[in-house]
C-alpha cells in the first residue's frame, strides 16, 4: 500500500464522519474476480463507520458481507447495469440522494475523496 496507506489512515476519522451522511450501496456478483478484490477495501471502510450494504446481483453469498441483500428493482431504479460489477453508488442521508461512484475496483482512498467530492459540492454540512 505504501505513502498512500498512510495518507489515507489520516482520513480514518473524516470517513466515520463522512458515514454518519453517506453510505455506499456495493452492488456485486458471487462470481465476479472484480468483486473479489472490491469486497475487503470496503469492509475495510465499513469497519472505520462507513455504513455499506452488500447487494446481490446473482442471488451470491458474499463472505466480507453475510447480511448481503438481493438485489430485487434497487439497482434498475438507480440505472445500475445487471452485468457491470462491482458497481458503487452514494447515498446521501441529507439530500436523499443516490449517486453512482462508479464501476470497476475502486480504492478505499478514491471512495473517500469521491465523498468529500460531493460533500464540498452540497455545501459541506455532514
Amino acid at each position: 500500500m505504501g505513502a498512500s496507506s498512510s495518507a489515507f489512515a489520516q482520513d480514518m476519522v473524516s470517513v466515520a464522519d463522512l458515514g454518519r451522511r453517506y453510505g455506499i450501496f456495493y452492488f456485486y456478483a458471487s462470481t465476479c474476480a472484480a468483486c473479489r478484490v472490491q469486497n475487503p477495501i470496503l469492509y475495510s471502510l465499513r469497519r472505520q463507520g462507513l455504513p455499506v450494504m452488500a447487494i446481490s446481483q446473482d442471488e451470491g453469498p458474499n463472505p466480507y458481507f453475510p447480511d448481503y441483500k438481493i438485489d430485487g428493482k434497487l439497482g434498475q431504479r438507480l440505472g445500475v447495469p445487471r452485468n457491470i460489477t462491482p458497481t458503487l453508488a452514494a447515498f446521501d442521508s441529507l439530500l436523499r440522494q443516490t449517486v453512482i461512484l462508479g464501476s470497476g475496483v475502486i480504492e478505499g482512498r478514491v471512495i473517500v475523496e469521491g465523498l468529500l467530492h460531493l460533500l464540498r459540492q452540497s455545501g459541506g454540512a455532514i
